[in-house]
């Protein structure tokens, strides 16, 4: 066996000649400011060797280990429904850099707001310097439809809705703004529904119960219609496309914390709910963006303490939920 390491622009692999045949085993890519090693195993014969530069997230898995984090991180800071307020999103992660905090966003970053382009650009930021990740929600589905051509969506109504000519008229604005988009929505593609970290569940519209051990598929895998379970984890739990219900949260277990977005419970401030099984759930989405031109409501986040995310009793995550200071459990943006 033949061991040797070159490089290709950014990237650095090393290859193993093994038996006669080439096979890549590790390669690390430097992207921005971060490393992430992407090991594969991929064979070859003696012709020449093809490689591929495609950046893959350093948290990929959908259970992320929370000593992990607490390496690199002080904290986590999840976020709500950005929906392009930018103004209002730039403090937080600020605030969340300042502090070493890693951040979950919990999808909708665009569309209704004045700067969606913007805000897909902050969060490539912080997904690509491995400082956070994505959970996409029903606003980047209607974002890759957009950006797939008016032959993708099912009905006119969508396509002509005032939201989505606004959104439209701001990508395609210049090269640069399509451009960012489309990097967007390849991150979004490559992330997963939901995410678990201790006794967390993370997504953005519903975490049934069935999720809870289940490998999340990522989000370029899906398409809206062909799994009604899949479907209520992005757009919420409905009856045959009826009002949204949440009968998955008496279905949670004990010590279980459910963090999502989605449906504003509050313009104000985060939501908290108790399920009849022990569970909690925090409704993070508080209204951010403009509703005919008006400002209804605001971003709002909050952070936790990595180790805190692993309490085993309703008990102690109330008593968690109770210590996190009101200014983390109110809005964190600025008015």
């Amino acid at each position: 066996m033949v061991s040797s390491t070159f490089g290709i622009g950014d990237a650095e692999a090393t290859v193993v000649t093994l038996y006669g045949a080439r096979v890549l085993t590790a390669c690390r890519l430097m992207l921005v400011s971060a490393e992430a090693e992407c090991w594969v195993l991929q064979g070859y014969n003696n012709s020449k060797l093809r490689i591929s530069a495609v950046f893959m997230p350093a948290f990929d898995s959908t259970v992320i280990d929370a000593s992990t984090l607490s390496d690199h991180f002080t904290g986590i800071r999840i976020i709500g429904d950005v929906h392009g307020t930018l103004d209002e999103l730039e403090p937080i992660i600020d605030a969340a850099l300042e502090k070493q905090e890693f951040i979950i966003f919990l999808g909708d970053i665009v569309n209704r707001g004045p700067c969606s382009v913007g805000c897909m650009s902050t969060v490539l930021k912080v997904v690509e310097r491995e400082g956070g990740i994505l959970i996409p929600g029903n606003h980047e589905q209607k974002l890759q439809l957009l950006l797939n051509g008016p032959s993708s969506f099912s009905n006119s109504c969508d396509m002509n809705s005032a939201w989505l000519s606004e959104l439209r008229n701001e990508i395609y604005a210049d090269r640069k703004s399509e451009e960012i988009a489309r990097r967007f929505i390849d991150l979004a593609c490559r992330s997963r529904l939901w995410r678990r970290i201790g006794q967390a569940m993370f997504a953005h519209a519903a975490i049934p119960r069935w999720i809870i051990k289940q490998d999340a598929p990522k989000f370029g895998e899906v398409r809206r219609g062909e799994n009604s379970e899949i479907d209520a984890v992005i757009w919420g739990e409905r009856e045959r496309m009826g009002p949204i219900t949440y009968r998955w949260i008496d279905e949670l277990e004990d010590g279980m914390i459910a963090i999502i977005g989605h449906h504003p419970r509050s313009r104000s401030h985060p939501v908290k709910m108790y399920g009849a099984g022990g569970g909690i759930v925090v409704f993070l989405d508080t209204g951010a963006g403009l509703v005919k031109g008006q400002r209804l409501g605001r971003l709002s986040s909050i952070n936790f303490e990595i180790g805190s995310l692993s309490w085993p009793s309703q008990a102690t995550c109330i008593q968690m939920l109770s210590e996190v200071p009101s200014s983390a459990i109110s809005s964190d943006a600025r008015s």
